[in-house]
């Protein structure tokens, strides 16, 4: 079923997920591209009378300076931000900018005609997925160089794009879809390139991957208790609830519903605190995702039509959505510190009561060098956990002095996302070696490593992570 995109209601992250890694497609209401040619008509009236930014002006530290007022200047707009470089973005990643990029268009702010925002919707009906570089953007004036690209492609037919599963032209896809090209007017191509929904895709993206390995984490931590033993008091409801956030007290009821043999007074942190950090990392995850979501239903153009009055505004800045983006690679760090501290207590037989590191019969160091992997991924998430937000290089002379480098921080996230579903594999693997030294056999296999591939790449597929993380 498409994704319904209107006036009245505003898209979730799921529905994002569902357009970039499902597919799926959108239906927007008639009454959005109503709404933007209201805009449009009031804009240029506007314009009729002052000076309005875009509008036959130069862009950036240039605003001053009078530009050419033509259907020609707007593609010279796109072509000259269209400077990213780079490996190429992933469909899901495309698919994701444009459906964000179409649910802040249908705010009705952007001074653009309605068949200019339509071809968005033609553009994911269709899977025309434009080759946009993935560097490029710092994720303030917008997200110019990713934009550009992308609108070079979908309106006017120029460079390359991925089609039916090929390498294209932009013009031919267009072409086998019934699709003219679209002669944008003045102040359309500004208006275009003035948002934030690059960074906001990646964002929710990034956000949705989290979320979905921190509950695989939380998984494949509950079942290792039934190797590593547990005293169940650690998980009490009455004592999770005594820390007041909801969602440790909502973990320590998912923690009871295992077995603990209480063959300690006292855990290890590892496993006595999993209530209290997954539960705080899952409230900052959830923090995080509720204000990218709240940018997808954003207006993010400068100038914005609001209310029927032209305003010259700083909306396209998505720093939100970057220290969003930082708050929850702080988060994930923590959960691959619990994720390889208890892989160490796998392979800690005075914690689990088997041989020291899952030593095998004929095995000179059994599974010991696993946990080293692992310290060295849980070590790149540490690093992620730095913020890439505060990081600030001015552009365009002294005009925009402060950017949020957001795309930076939503791909760096992903990436974490990504190495934290290794940690996930491991302990996997570890707890089934376990269950079969428990079992009095020996476990056959031909490389550790490839146990760890084959459960890495089946979580993967399932989480839709093969699908969002570009390769390198």
């Amino acid at each position: 079923m498409a994704v319904r995109i209107s006036l009245d209601s505003c898209p979730s992250l799921g529905d994002l997920y569902r357009v970039s890694v499902e597919n799926e497609g959108v239906d927007v209401d008639h009454g959005v591209y109503e709404s933007l040619e209201a805009a449009r008509k009031r804009f240029l009236e506007e314009a009729s009378r002052r000076k309005v930014y875009g509008m036959c002006t130069g862009l950036g530290d240039l605003y001053d300076v009078p530009a050419s007022c033509n259907g020609g200047s707007e593609t010279e707009v796109l072509r000259e931000h269209a400077v990213g470089i780079g490996p190429r973005a992933p469909e899901a990643i495309v698919r994701a900018f444009l459906f964000a990029r179409l649910a802040q268009l249908s705010r009705g702010a952007a001074p653009v005609r309605g068949m200019v925002a339509r071809r968005l919707e033609e553009a994911l009906n269709a899977g025309i997925h434009p080759v946009i570089p993935m560097l490029g953007s710092l994720g303030a004036s917008g997200d110019l160089a990713p934009s550009s690209h992308a609108f070079l492609c979908i309106h006017l037919g120029v460079g390359d794009a991925v089609y039916e599963g090929r390498l294209v032209k932009c013009r031919r896809a267009l072409e086998r879809e019934g699709l003219d090209v679209v002669q944008l007017e003045p102040g359309e191509a500004l208006a275009l390139i003035n948002n934030t929904a690059w960074s906001t895709g990646i964002a929710g993206l990034a956000l949705a991957a989290s979320i979905a390995v921190v509950e695989e984490s939380l998984k494949t931590a509950v079942d290792s208790l039934v190797i590593t033993g547990c005293n169940s008091e650690h998980f009490s409801i009455d004592a999770a609830r005594a820390k007041k956030l909801p969602h440790i007290a909502t973990v320590a009821e998912r923690v009871m519903a295992g077995t603990c043999d209480g063959r300690r007074l006292q855990d290890p942190y590892s496993i006595r605190c999993i209530p209290v950090i997954y539960g705080s990392v899952q409230a900052f995850l959830e923090f995080s995702a509720a204000i990218v979501e709240s940018e997808l239903c954003a207006s993010p153009e400068n100038p914005a039509v609001i209310d029927g009055k032209i305003y010259h505004t700083c909306n396209f800045h998505s720093a939100s959505v970057g220290m969003a983006c930082d708050s929850a690679a702080i988060a994930l760090a923590h959960v691959a510190n619990m994720a390889e501290r208890r892989i160490a207590q796998l392979l800690n037989g005075k914690t689990t009561g088997l041989a020291d590191y899952l030593r095998w019969e004929g095995s000179p160091s059994g599974a010991m060098i696993l946990q080293y992997t692992a310290a060295s991924i849980a070590m790149e998430l540490r690093r992620a956990a730095q913020p890439a937000t505060v990081h600030n290089i001015p552009t365009s002379g002294l005009q925009e002095d402060v950017v949020p480098n957001s795309p930076a921080a939503a791909m760096k996230l992903l990436s974490a996302a990504r190495r934290l579903a290794y940690l996930v594999s491991m302990e996997r693997v570890l707890q089934s070696i376990a269950a079969t030294l428990t079992r009095g056999q020996k476990p056959v296999f031909p490389y550790l490593s490839l146990l760890v591939e084959e459960e890495d790449s089946r979580l993967s597929r399932r989480l839709g992570l093969d699908k969002v993380v570009p390769s390198h």
